[in-house]
């Protein structure tokens, strides 16, 4: 007995890896196994040796990894939620040169207020058509009037419409009347429109 103890011992404390069973071992051990699966006491019960289960999970340096991806994601989900918040508050796009906006489908501005402050020229290009839907609003006192005049003359408002020659040059036309068209006598376009 005290030599199967020694033996046992030598086996749990060699480092080489596991130590081979002797057959008497062997068979003792598949005789418990099978007292263990024949006993309706113990139906389905699975002995599990631990020594032998490998151990699972993230561990060491595949958990930090983890959790500083895990860490990233949740950064890029913060920046993600502060960029789209940002969609109540002005967007201003201010460069020295030419500012250009590009859609292929389309391009949408949407706000309660839109304001082009431009040092130089505005140009509107489109393939098909450029459609200013709702009020706009347009400055007539930096277009050129086709006749003289105070625009406010006697206190009253004189209202105005907005009409383009054929090679883009925008002018004014004081309304008179309902259904008034461009068709003035002086007008900068050179001719009757």
């Amino acid at each position: 007995m005290a030599a199967a103890a020694a033996a046992a011992a030598a086996e749990q404390q060699s480092s080489n890896g596991p130590v081979k069973k002797s057959m008497r071992e062997k068979a003792v051990e598949r005789r418990n196994v099978n007292k263990e699966h024949n006993s309706n006491f113990k139906a389905g019960y699975i002995p599990i040796d631990e020594d032998r289960l490998h151990k699972t999970g993230l561990r060491g340096r595949k958990g930090n990894l983890a959790i500083c991806v895990i860490v990233l994601l949740f950064i890029l989900a913060v920046i993600n939620l502060t960029i789209t918040s940002n969609a109540t508050s002005d967007l201003n796009i201010k460069v020295d040169g030419r500012a250009v906006v590009r859609g292929n489908e389309g391009v949408f501005i949407m706000g309660k207020t839109i304001e082009f402050h431009v040092g130089g020229n505005v140009e509107l290009k489109a393939e098909n058509s450029i459609i200013l839907n709702g009020t706009v609003t347009v400055s007539t006192t930096r277009l050129p009037s086709s006749s003289g005049g105070d625009p406010l003359a006697a206190g009253e408002w004189v209202r105005y419409k907005l009409c383009v020659c054929a090679d883009g040059t925008l002018f004014k036309v004081p309304v008179t009347a309902q259904n008034m068209g461009c068709q003035v006598a002086d007008n900068p376009c050179g001719s009757a429109h």
